[in-house]
């Protein structure tokens, strides 16, 4: 093999890794791109105490979303689904005058907490376990809180265990 020829092949080659290193640099800018239009939210559901500014303590019943995408979301609203397939149930959930409201546009790393009083309207969470849930434990299972967007998503998580023992209580009780 003559150095012409060497020269030659080392020169395919190269324009070979130039070729896969400008593929895979394409690759990664498609998949940042997509992944910074995606919507990315964490979502906690369950109850709170609320202290300060010379109020009494109450307890309320929240949605906590927090967007972790790299766009704005807005969140048009929250509420709770239960069930399974044909029997599947939805609903929307009621906030007190000082949560959040509908719509709320939450920018990255923003958290918007929609909640709604329980020690205000104390006889809610009787009636959303009597009605909603229909009195039964077995649905509580199948519980999810629900954030609706905008752009037409729908997030769920599983309620934590301090708002599903609250309504095991409630459950129990009737």
């Amino acid at each position: 093999m003559t150095l012409a020829d060497k020269i030659a092949l080392w020169s395919a080659i190269g324009t070979w890794v130039a070729g896969l290193a400008t593929t895979g640099a394409v690759v990664f800018s498609l998949y940042l791109l997509r992944r910074s239009e995606k919507v990315r939210l964490s979502v906690h559901a369950g109850m709170r105490i609320l202290l300060g500014d010379g109020y009494p303590q109450r307890d309320v019943m929240v949605i906590e979303v927090t967007n972790l995408g790299d766009r704005t979301v807005t969140v048009n609203s929250v509420g709770w689904s239960c069930g399974t397939k044909r029997d599947r149930r939805f609903c929307l959930q009621m906030l007190s005058s000082d949560s959040l409201q509908y719509p709320s546009a939450l920018a990255h790393g923003q958290t918007g907490f929609f909640q709604y009083s329980v020690t205000d309207h104390p006889e809610a969470l009787q009636k959303f376990v009597a009605d909603f849930l229909r009195g039964s434990l077995a649905d509580l299972h199948t519980l999810r809180a629900q954030v609706h967007t905008s752009v037409n998503q729908t997030i769920d998580a599983k309620p934590e265990e301090n708002l599903l023992d609250r309504m095991r209580n409630i459950a129990g009780s009737t």
